[in-house]
């Protein structure tokens, strides 16, 4: 006889007297073989198979082997992902060609705008820092067309060619070095504050330059996940200690402005200073933003963006950058002509230093 009772598997003694013990039943594990599949066959000796989903919504689909027996395997196919209208891109990445396209025309026409702007200004307005910013911008938009070429031959052919693939990702590092070297410069007050580097910042933004782009060649090259994994990090921890130098160059630069500006008088030089100083300010937060920026966006990556809208993740990014370049490029756009009250001033001083009346007004107040 037996018995039982709810919440529990059952076993029952037989004996003069009818005992029932109940064991706590134990939480069911969920393996592969509760999943639902479209088709399942079984790989005993040899499988010949063909197999089409037609999905009626967006969904993931997952193509999963499992060898039990560990015996050496040999398998060999194709696995094709088509949306409508033939497009061979996957579900996440649609949209995003369009994306890269108009964010790259955003940066040619931010970096043509640029150029006129230089293109106007005085000789003695512009500086060779002007044109690395301005090479910047266009390596970005380089960068992003490449991508766009890149995702739409994946989308009409279902593959991406090699050389394709690592002309925009080795021109991608070289882009990042040459972002870096943009901060990097400009907290050193290159052609802003002083016309040249001592040897010593020579030699170190050359070596951070050297040591990154052979870091991002090996990075692009690998062909394990561990090693590349390796070289990124080694590429991050770099960048790092560069972003480290920035900060303190340029609060060091900073705090050297403010000291001039207490030690000058009116002139057309202090207001230079004062323009140079607020120049750094915004520059302070502007490099604070790109810093925080990456993790407040994979956040929203991982907590608000859904999984197939990868474009607006991607717009989200390029729209930051592009605004960080902005406001790096009103920051320190050609300096512009000096107040006219300086010179004024200037003019006055000189004729009383020479015995001449001065207009009432002119070079004095009260």
């Amino acid at each position: 006889m037996c018995c039982g009772g709810r919440g529990g598997s059952r076993r029952c003694r037989s004996s003069r007297l009818t005992r029932c013990t109940a064991r706590p039943s134990r939480p069911t594990r969920i393996g592969w073989w509760d999943l639902v599949s479209h088709w399942r066959g079984v790989l005993y000796d040899r499988l010949q198979a063909s197999f089409k989903i037609d999905a009626p919504t967006k969904d993931r689909y997952l193509v999963l082997v499992m060898n039990t027996r560990r015996r050496l395997l040999k398998l060999s196919g194709t696995v094709s992902l088509l949306n409508p209208g033939g497009e061979q891109l996957v579900l996440q990445w649609r949209k995003v060609p369009e994306v890269l396209l108009w964010t790259s025309a955003l940066f040619f026409g931010s970096c043509l705008l640029f150029a006129g702007l230089l293109a106007t200004a005085t000789r003695r307005g512009r500086n060779a820092m002007h044109v690395v910013i301005a090479s910047v911008l266009l390596l970005k938009g380089l960068v992003l067309l490449l991508k766009w070429s890149n995702r739409v031959q994946v989308s009409r052919l279902g593959y991406d060619s090699t050389v394709g693939q690592l002309s925009w990702q080795l021109l991608e590092k070289v882009q990042t070095i040459m972002e870096l070297m943009m901060f990097l410069l400009i907290a050193l007050g290159w052609k802003l504050l002083r016309g040249s580097l001592n040897i010593t910042e020579m030699r170190f933004a050359g070596g951070i330059s050297v040591i990154s782009f052979y870091l991002g060649v090996f990075e692009v090259a690998c062909t394990t996940q561990s090693t590349c994994s390796g070289y990124t990090l080694s590429r991050y921890i770099l960048h790092a200690l560069c972003y480290l130098v920035v900060i303190v160059a340029m609060n060091f630069n900073l705090q050297m402005i403010a000291a001039q500006i207490s030690d000058s008088t009116a002139s057309m030089d202090s207001g230079k200073l004062y323009r140079k100083h607020h120049a750094y300010q915004v520059f302070r937060w502007v490099f604070l933003a790109f810093i925080i920026s990456p993790t407040v966006e994979l956040f929203l990556k991982v907590t608000v963006v859904p999984w197939d809208a990868m474009w607006l993740h991607w717009l989200v990014v390029e729209l930051r950058t592009w605004m960080i370049y902005t406001c790096v490029v009103l920051t320190f756009r050609p300096e512009p002509p000096a107040p006219r009250v300086f010179e004024l001033t200037q003019t006055g001083s000189d004729d009383e230093a020479e015995g001449v009346p001065v207009p009432a007004g002119a070079g004095t107040t009260e």
